[in-house]
């Protein structure tokens, strides 16, 4: 019996650690995967400029323009949804509870 005991704990012993292996495997690719695909659009996009730039466009404005227009959009968004949430609040039916944790949102809203 000893003998069955100990091939299992070693075929556990096996499994832990390959699939110790295979975790840390996945970690490091991702990360280094992340890490290309980063570098890769950082130079995608300065190429890109360059390239653009080269046949007279000023393509970085049209960025920070597009980039001001969704900040924009989304003060707004947040605006309406404040707005919504303080009408909510205002309700009488209902509980203190559910007042509380509007008013929580709100909060974290305005920050």
């Amino acid at each position: 019996m000893s003998g069955r005991n100990g091939l299992i704990i070693g075929l556990l012993a096996g499994l832990v650690c390959g699939l110790f292996g295979v975790i840390l495997t996945m970690h490091l690719i991702s990360n280094d995967i992340i890490e290309k695909q980063s570098a890769a659009y950082a130079q995608g996009l300065q190429d890109g400029v360059k390239k653009a730039a080269a046949d007279g466009l000023d393509i970085s404005s049209q960025l920070n323009q597009g980039m001001a227009d969704e900040n924009a959009q989304l003060v707004e968004t947040l605006h309406t949804t404040r707005t919504q949430l303080e009408a909510l609040q205002g309700r009488d039916d209902l509980t203190p509870q559910a007042k509380d944790q509007i008013a929580g949102i709100i909060t974290g809203l305005q920050d």
